[in-house]
């Protein structure tokens, strides 16, 4: 079986690509009608979730695919010379601080099901380190009254294909946030979902545990401001 996003083959009994982790031969996707609970609203997208965080995680880890980490997140290296770039897009209504111009991408209507359009930015290092931002836009209206368990339910979906390690409530200046930790065969996601009214953005770093380097992220993460 060949791996749809890197063209790698892997046996036929493999779920994932032994490459880059994309998602082999997703089931069918079967989405219920939208409801107003979030709760109720992440558990039925919960197999759509799974095909999503497959098709993300293939794209940031490729990038990690000629390195290896371990079970520990804390490895840190002195920060490496980066020339920052903020990235103002007045049409999507943010800015962030970027190591490089990011390339741009967007996901809609995966399999004619998605209850949600992805619009996604990265920024590569040479050092393996990803830093990206998702832009979720739902097709139907997100009942934001209980913002904690939104966000903390969006989490949970996100890292299903992997092992959640931390999921911690915050605030992100004025707008309820969850910061998270979730590690992968290759590496980790580190980043931070915050609801903007009815849209998730998801700020996240992905890497191999020795090149991880905090003054980095917190640049990244920090410098996230909506206009």
């Amino acid at each position: 079986m060949y791996c749809p996003i890197c063209g790698t083959q892997n046996s036929e009994e493999t779920t994932h690509c032994t490459k880059c982790g994309g998602l082999l031969n997703p089931p069918p996707i079967s989405v219920p009608a939208p409801q107003v609970s979030s709760s109720i609203r992440w558990a039925g997208y919960s197999i759509v979730a799974l095909v999503v965080v497959g098709i993300l995680s293939s794209i940031v880890l490729a990038a990690l695919s000629n390195t290896s980490g371990s079970a520990s997140s804390s490895s840190e290296l002195p920060a490496p010379e980066i020339v920052w770039t903020t990235y103002n897009s007045a049409d999507e209504g943010f800015s962030i601080d970027f190591p490089s111009l990011p390339a741009t991408d967007v996901m809609e209507d995966y399999a004619g099901s998605l209850p949600f359009r992805i619009k996604m930015w990265f920024s590569y290092e040479d050092n393996d380190n990803v830093f990206s931002v998702y832009k979720y836009e739902f097709s139907q209206p997100v009942d934001v009254s209980s913002p904690e368990t939104e966000l903390s339910e969006y989490v949970q979906s996100y890292a299903r294909d992997g092992k959640l390690l931390r999921s911690t409530p915050i605030q992100h200046g004025i707008y309820p946030a969850v910061d998270f930790l979730i590690q992968y065969d290759d590496g980790f996601f580190k980043g931070r979902a915050v609801l903007v009214e009815e849209e998730i953005y998801n700020l996240q770093l992905s890497y191999p545990e020795e090149f991880y380097n905090d003054e980095n992220y917190s640049r990244f993460i920090n410098s996230f401001e909506v206009h």
